[in-house]
């Protein structure tokens, strides 16, 4: 398996930060072929992602450090929300992943299940594995 890491700053989409003031996402586990599975948990011990996704951790106020979801890679939100049924909002927070984002933190019905909407520390919050 060919894993890839990738931190980027969730500043962009998310004008956020955790308990230092920075954001980070991490892709790792980027592969290829398949279909949209935005949102599927992954990393710390659960399934690989589906072809042409990469396991997505951001680093949210109160969220895991080791698991995330599954995102596709994108290259514009269309890429994110071709196949996501939701709950929440895709877009492709910063290429080549996307983010979903959410707007009551704490509240995990408006996120794909196994995921909680959290924090960031700016006006949007997103959806994440809570710690």
């Amino acid at each position: 398996m060919h894993r890839t890491l990738l931190v980027l700053p969730l500043v962009l989409l998310l004008a956020c930060g955790d308990d230092d003031g920075t954001a980070t996402a991490t892709s790792m586990d980027m592969t290829t072929g398949g279909t949209n599975a935005l949102g599927q948990l992954c990393g710390d011990g659960e399934p690989d992602c589906p072809a042409d996704h990469g396991c997505v951790v951001f680093s949210l106020i109160g969220g895991s450090a080791t698991q995330g979801y599954c995102s596709p890679l994108c290259e514009n939100d269309a890429d994110c929300n071709e196949g996501f049924a939701g709950p929440g909002s895709a877009s492709c927070f910063r290429s080549p992943e996307c983010a979903i984002s959410c707007t009551t933190p704490m509240s995990p019905g408006e996120c794909p299940a196994g995921l909680t909407c959290l924090p960031t520390g700016g006006p949007t919050s997103a959806c994440g594995v809570p710690e």
